[in-house]
C-alpha cells in the first residue's frame, strides 16, 4: 500500500500534465479532427479543399455558390455536423480515457470492470450523447446537428489505441521498474 500524501506532495505534477495533455490529449484531439474531416469528406468536400472553401466561385455574391457547388445553408449544415462529430469523438475517446485512469500500474484486464459507478458513468455519457444528438428539441438548444451513425465509428480506433498504448506503458513500468518510462510517465 502507498502512504497518504503529505502536505508537500502535489496532486497535479508535471508528469500528470505531460501524460494527460501531451500524450493522451493529443490522441483525443487527433480523433476529433479526423472525425471532423470524415464528415466533410463524406458530405462532398475533401479535406484538401477546406482551406479554400468559400473563397472561389462568387461566394459573397447574393445567390452565389461556394466551392463545390454547395449553398451557404448547406455549408452551415455540414459545418454543424462536423462540429457535432468532433464532440461525439471526444465522448468516445473518453471511454478509453476513463478505463486507463482506473489504475496506475495494474493492467485493466487484471483490475476488471467491477466498479458499478464507473460502468454507469460510461453508459450515462453515451446515452446523454445519443439524447443530445438525436432528440430534435434538445439539439436546437445546443446547436447540435443530427448525425448518421457511421460518424460515430471513426473515433473508436482512437479509443482502442489509447487503451492499448496505456496497457503497454503499464506493462513496461511493471517489468522494468525504475526505468526511464516510469520516471517520465508514472503519475
Amino acid at each position: 500500500k502507498r502512504a497518504p500524501r503529505t502536505k508537500h506532495d502535489n496532486l497535479v505534477t508535471e508528469r500528470l500534465i505531460s501524460f494527460s495533455y501531451f500524450q493522451i490529449g493529443v490522441i483525443q484531439a487527433l480523433a476529433g479532427f479526423y472525425c471532423y474531416m470524415v464528415v466533410f469528406y463524406t458530405e462532398g468536400i475533401p479535406p484538401n479543399l477546406l482551406p479554400f472553401h468559400g473563397e472561389q466561385q462568387n461566394y459573397f455574391v447574393p445567390g452565389g455558390f461556394p466551392l463545390g457547388g454547395f449553398s451557404v445553408n448547406e455549408c452551415i449544415e455540414m459545418l454543424g455536423k462536423a462540429q457535432t462529430a468532433f464532440w461525439v469523438s471526444i465522448v468516445i475517446v473518453q471511454w478509453g480515457d476513463i478505463l486507463i485512469c482506473k489504475t496506475r500500474k495494474l493492467s485493466l484486464f487484471d483490475q476488471g470492470m467491477k466498479n458499478d459507478q464507473l460502468n454507469f458513468g460510461l453508459f450515462f455519457e453515451t446515452a446523454l450523447a445519443c439524447v443530445l444528438v438525436y432528440i430534435p428539441g434538445v439539439r436546437a438548444v445546443f446547436g447540435i446537428k443530427r448525425l448518421r451513425f457511421i460518424y460515430w465509428l471513426p473515433a473508436i480506433p482512437f479509443s482502442i489505441f489509447i487503451v492499448t498504448y496505456d496497457e503497454l506503458r503499464k506493462w513496461l513500468i511493471r517489468n522494468y521498474p525504475g526505468g526511464w518510462l516510469e520516471r517520465k510517465t508514472y503519475w
